[in-house]
């Protein structure tokens, strides 16, 4: 909008009178004036029911955030929260669990709606993932013993910040398998969620020293500083809306044809709301932060900095395929066991 700033508020101001209640607003700036306005109107009316709250991604030309510390975010900062009192040991569930060609259901306003569970295409310890709705999406159905109520509870406050974090940034949003909806058996008892599918993507696991080339026809190093850029921006959403994600490993980070990144299996990670912090108690030894090596369970309170520290072991393997960060630099000579750098 062209003008002076004081004018480009006042048409802000203006288009946001004319909306509908239920709209959500999207802005896009690239003025740190704009940022304030923004904060301000959405803090002077949040005791205000019928306000339309603003979601906001303010940049710069050069699409940094120009005012991080202003930006919303969906989920509390866990540092000052105590443990979620909820059991973590499993439910005793009505009936058995669905499996393909079986009915979950979700609810769509105050009604119960059936969703057909079609082929099954993948799973893993905890849970089957089937594709739903004509295969336009996913549903985790999780296994009898990985169904607690502290895991439950956790998704279904992940299923009610879904929005809020796609009008935070809808792009971002696009490639992460968030929980959307909670999905219930017939007796309404909580069973799994639905989530984004993406389809023609490669887990990381399957990038090796001998199988980039064959992923990534005539592969360079351009396209793996692509896939590092793009899976470190998505580290760094989740980050400011303080989500940690615990257990980020080479089979839930997915990469398309064009080195664009997705991650999946969100319901491992530590989040909190504003009574307590939601823990995570799953993790691979191999990406454990320094400060935690030794410890015998994944149940302690989670910090930005263990995902860091993951984050820079899948970076390495991203950017150095043929090599192995806890390497040594000396070899040593089995005779006389002097080192040879």
């Amino acid at each position: 909008m062209p003008g002076r700033i004081s004018e480009e508020n006042h048409s802000i101001s203006s288009f946001i009178k004319k909306c509908n209640l239920s709209d959500s607003i999207l802005i896009v700036g690239v003025n740190r004036s704009l940022s304030t306005f923004v904060y301000f109107r959405n803090k002077n009316n949040q005791s205000d029911r019928t306000y339309v709250k603003i979601f906001e991604r303010d940049v710069t030309n050069k699409g940094f955030l120009a005012n991080p510390l202003k930006q919303m975010v969906a989920f509390e900062d866990p540092a000052t929260k105590s443990p979620a009192p909820f059991s973590d040991a499993p439910v005793s569930l009505s009936s058995a669990i669905p499996t393909s060609g079986q009915y979950v259901y979700y609810r769509k306003k105050d009604t119960m709606t059936p969703l057909l569970l079609e082929n099954e295409v993948g799973g893993g310890g905890e849970a089957y993932i089937y594709k739903v709705f004509s295969g336009t999406k996913c549903a985790k159905i999780f296994k009898a013993d990985s169904n607690s109520e502290l895991k439950m509870r956790k998704i279904s406050i992940m299923c009610s910040k879904c929005n809020l974090l796609k009008g935070i940034d809808t792009p971002i949003m696009e490639r992460i398998a968030w929980p959307e909806k909670m999905l219930y058996n017939e007796h309404q008892e909580p069973i799994g969620y639905i989530m984004n599918l993406f389809e023609g993507t490669t887990p990381f696991s399957d990038f090796a020293y001998d199988t980039f080339e064959e992923i990534i026809p005539g592969v360079k190093k351009e396209n793996q500083v692509t896939m590092a850029v793009n899976f470190a921006e998505l580290i760094d959403f989740m980050h400011h809306n303080n989500v940690i994600l615990c257990d980020i490993n080479r089979g839930n980070v997915m990469f398309d044809k064009n080195q664009m990144a997705y991650l999946v299996d969100l319901d491992s990670a530590q989040i909190a709301d504003q009574n307590y912090y939601y823990p995570s108690n799953v993790g691979i030894p191999e990406f454990s932060s320094p400060e935690h090596i030794y410890d015998k369970n994944f149940s302690f309170k989670r910090k930005k900095a263990d995902d860091v520290w993951i984050l820079q072991m899948l970076l390495f393997h991203m950017l150095s395929p043929d090599g192995d960060p806890y390497a040594t630099t000396k070899d040593f000579d089995d005779e006389d066991r002097k080192s040879v750098v």
